[in-house]
């Protein structure tokens, strides 16, 4: 289970409509230097999820400032994934979107997490998430059947899901060159804990989750280095903030 935070800096003032389907392309390719393409994209892909870009206040964002500091997140189940970005990054620093340069200015990693199992009953979805129902269909709420089902075929076992104690999510998009997709974001919290939901912080849930769609953090979870641990409860508060608690 690894995790990666890295930083960057626009060398120019520009405004990209789709900066997280730019994002995902420049991730895919750096990663394709490393990887063979099936380790990427085939069957047997390691699976890892890619938040969109966020400011340092964690807002979502299109427009970008010359020497302003954004950050994304990466996290996946499989070291090599972690292990060949960061050296790639370490070889070129320089993340191209559209005709964007940014460099990368600072990378923070883990892959030691202590997790507090009494504490695993919350999600907090922090990028907009959403289940494919048909070829043209999407289904941008959280449904439970749903939710177990992702997670079902996450670990090959059949996982039933406590009730719902709480609930607080609000649509949020992601536009793409062609069209606009819509999820939800906020956070959803089960009656009792479930220790299986971690695996959710590093595999993200629902439909599309290396391009933007679906960065979940799941409390109880707690790496060890500080900084991220501090990221974490910043994104789970803004969260709890969405819906006005």
């Amino acid at each position: 289970m690894v995790e990666v935070i890295v930083f960057l800096k626009s060398h120019e003032n520009a405004l990209i409509s789709n900066p997280t389907e730019r994002l995902h392309g420049a991730v895919v390719k750096l990663l394709a230097r490393r990887l063979n393409i099936e380790e990427i994209h085939g069957p047997e892909r390691a699976r890892f999820c890619l938040s969109p870009i966020y400011d340092v206040s964690l807002n979502m964002v299109r427009r970008f400032e010359k020497n302003k500091k954004y950050l994304f997140r990466l996290a996946s189940t499989n070291h090599k994934i972690r292990d060949s970005l960061l050296l790639q990054l370490a070889i070129d620093p320089i993340v191209v979107l559209e005709n964007t340069a940014f460099e990368v200015c600072e990378v923070l990693s883990e892959e030691l997490y202590n997790i507090e199992e009494p504490a695993t009953d919350t999600l907090y979805f922090i990028s907009p998430t959403t289940f494919k129902v048909s070829k043209t269909e999407h289904l941008p709420l959280p449904e439970p059947t749903r939710i177990a089902k992702s997670l079902s075929k996450i670990l090959n076992c059949e996982i039933v899901l406590p009730a719902i104690e709480d609930m607080c999510v609000r649509t949020k998009a992601i536009s793409f060159s062609h069209h606009v997709l819509i999820g939800f974001v906020g956070y959803l919290k089960f009656n009792e804990p479930l220790r299986e939901l971690a695996y959710l912080h590093f595999t993200g849930l629902g439909y599309s989750t290396a391009r933007g769609f679906g960065s979940v953090l799941v409390r109880g979870v707690h790496p060890n280095e500080k900084r991220i641990k501090e990221l974490h409860e910043k994104f789970s508060i803004l969260e709890k903030k969405r819906c006005g608690n």
